[in-house]
């Protein structure tokens, strides 16, 4: 009966050596929940703190590019390609391939802003990747992946 932000405040405020948890709200009803939590705090149990890992690892293990969207990659790209922007659309594709609503925001993204297929492979975006990740590949299988995503909607080639 407890809500999906109330489970990440306990988990981070059961955590050893945490003593600030900061949450965002949007709503009145936001800051009520986090208020209870608070005002009523109980540390995650052994078996719920199992079951957010499990739940943790099945998310994890869909997750195509770890990117976490910090954006440093696009100050240092030549072509400023919106990398984070592609990297989440692929993310949200493989967790959710029975939609090819991705395939149409990936389009939409390079009619607005620079295709990732624009990508030179310079690999200079890599250096200042937090997470160490070869974009340019990533990116590559990205493009692919919304090209077989394609082909296998449409019946094209």
């Amino acid at each position: 009966d407890k809500s999906i932000a109330s489970f990440a405040l306990r988990f981070c405020a059961s955590l050893e050596h945490v003593k600030i948890v900061l949450s965002g709200m949007k709503k009145m009803d936001d800051l009520l929940d986090n208020c209870d939590t608070f005002e009523n705090f109980e540390v995650l149990s052994d078996e719920e703190s199992e079951f957010l890992e499990k739940m943790a690892d099945k998310l994890n293990a869909k997750v195509a590019v770890p990117c976490s969207e910090c954006g440093y990659c696009i100050d240092a790209c030549p072509e400023m390609i919106p990398i984070p922007e592609y990297f989440a659309l692929y993310n949200k594709s493989k967790i959710q391939p029975e939609s090819n609503i991705y395939r149409n925001y990936f389009d939409k993204l390079a009619d607005e802003k620079v295709p990732a297929d624009d990508c030179t492979y310079c690999g200079t975006c890599i250096d200042y990747c937090t997470q160490h990740i070869d974009i340019p590949e990533e990116l590559e299988k990205a493009c692919e992946h919304f090209k077989e995503g394609f082909s296998a909607y449409s019946g094209a080639p």
